[in-house]
């Protein structure tokens, strides 16, 4: 079962340990 491929582009920030996602994709194989 396949949902889809997601491709996130982040960023860590190393002050806070926190991720920052700054692009979200989603290409779906119908």
């Amino acid at each position: 079962m396949r949902i889809g491929d997601y491709r996130i582009i982040y960023y860590i920030d190393k002050s806070s340990k926190t991720i920052h996602i700054l692009k979200l994709e989603r290409r779906s194989k119908i």
